[in-house]
């Protein structure tokens, strides 16, 4: 075994590829999985409530503050009020550290305006607003503070109409009182229930159906999966990179010149670059089963006997074990055509990313493009995934259906297959050159 045990120290020499793929890469993933695996822990009610704007008013215009009061009585609701003072430096302030969303400022003379608009029927004066540049419920809220303003007017109008007085009594001015109990009747009718029912949100499936069991099984399902990018890279740069060093000329005529048999060292070769396969299943099983535990889910919800859930467990890793087969089988080849270093790098990780975004990992299968499908469908990370989601009955599968997971495992399995015949293709006709059988002659200095 003594070329077996040679294979893993090459690998392992190369450390700066386990650092890069193996972790760096694996905490970028598992970063972007862990808000959907605590979407997956909370439970989710049935009422949407929105985050309430910051929201300032200043009355420049009336000495009793009538439209403060009332504006702040009206958006109570719907916002949060924050005080500030009037003074120039407290109102740059509270603009520049985004210390409210929305501030409103009533000028000097506003009351007159408004009077005499509602009674000569002409539009609204308007007031001074300053909206947050981070957020955009303060422009929201906004259209609630003219709302306002026009259910004052017309709740002012509503009031004459319905007097039963003269019409030379009807044309006078409106006058603050009239105004007063138009305000008042504006507020009780922004803050009724009616004026702002609760948003209901349909229950899906998932979130009926919020058991730990089948929470543990989406979070580990959607991790694995997750893990496909870095596995692939891992698996095919190592792989590579150990056959490349075993391939080189000198190298290959000690091999050659050896009492072992060929097939016996190509055979220790690949055993080696399969148990890297299984270290990376094992990094990344275990990765997902702490996804889980972060999370606040049980970690025994994935091996529940009475649910089947440990064969379904079983089946996820033995679909993860095979990619990573693959992987290998797919640096194989890229060594078997002699690739430099820096391109399997490069051929790896391309080969990588097109899996993670054709195989619905990185992009939602319904927002995904049909010639986007079409692709993953002939890669296997699309089998696998299928495979993974069989097996636990999530995502794409609204159950387990084992003559799915069967069909999409063999395909996966065809892939390793091809690499490898590929590879072994390649390399016998590599060896059967002259050129690269025989070592130079000497040339001795005279």
């Amino acid at each position: 075994m003594h070329t077996y045990n040679t294979a893993l120290r090459v690998m392992r020499s190369h450390k700066i590829y386990i650092i890069i793929y193996l972790v760096f890469l694996s905490i970028m993933m598992i970063g972007m999985c862990q808000q959907m695996a605590s979407s997956y822990a909370t439970k989710v009610g049935n009422t949407f409530t929105p985050d309430k704007p910051m929201v300032s008013v200043i009355d420049r215009d009336t000495t009793d503050q009538r439209w403060k009061h009332s504006l702040e009585q009206a958006l109570g609701s719907m916002a949060t009020i924050v005080e500030i003072q009037d003074t120039d430096e407290s109102l740059q302030q509270a603009v520049a550290s985004n210390y409210t969303d929305l501030l409103v400022i009533v000028p000097h003379g506003f009351t007159d305006q408004f009077l005499d608009a509602i009674t000569n029927n002409t539009e609204l004066p308007n007031v001074e607003t300053v909206t947050s540049y981070t957020s955009a419920t303060g422009a929201l809220t906004t259209m609630d503070v003219n709302s306002f303003f026009t259910q004052t007017a017309l709740a002012a109008q509503a009031q004459r109409d319905s007097d039963a007085l003269v019409s030379a009594a009807t044309a006078a001015p409106f006058n603050t009182a009239e105004l007063n109990k138009a305000m008042k009747q504006a507020v009780d009718l922004m803050t009724s229930e009616s004026a702002h029912p609760p948003i209901r949100v349909a229950q899906q499936t998932r979130t009926e159906q919020v058991s730990q069991d089948d929470a543990a099984l989406l979070t580990f399902g959607m991790c694995v999966k997750f893990g496909l990018y870095p596995m692939m890279s891992a698996c095919a740069v190592l792989s590579a990179v150990m056959m490349l060093a075993f391939s080189k000329r000198e190298v290959r005529m000690r091999l050659y010149l050896g009492p072992h048999r060929q097939w016996t060292l190509t055979l220790q070769q690949w055993i080696a670059c399969i148990v890297l396969g299984f270290i990376c299943t094992a990094a990344y099983v275990l990765l997902s089963m702490g996804m889980i535990l972060v999370n606040g889910m049980h970690i025994g919800s994935l091996f529940n006997a009475a649910a089947g859930h440990g064969v379904h467990f079983i089946g996820a890793i033995l679909a993860l074990a095979m990619f990573a087969i693959v992987g290998v089988s797919f640096g194989a080849m890229m060594a078997a055509f002699n690739m430099p270093e820096t391109f399997c790098n490069g051929l790896a990780n391309i080969f990588g990313l097109i899996i993670m975004f054709t195989s619905g990992v990185a992009i939602p299968l319904s927002m995904t493009p049909s010639y986007m499908i079409a692709i993953g469908k002939a890669l296997p990370g699309w089998w696998t995934c299928a495979a993974i989601d069989n097996a636990l009955g999530i995502d794409t599968a609204t159950a387990t259906h084992w003559s799915n997971y069967a069909s999409s495992l063999a395909l996966v399995t065809a892939f390793a297959v091809l690499f490898l015949c590929i590879s072994l293709v390649a390399a016998h006709l590599r060896a059967s050159k002259p050129s690269v059988a025989q070592a130079s002659a000497t040339q001795l200095a005279m």
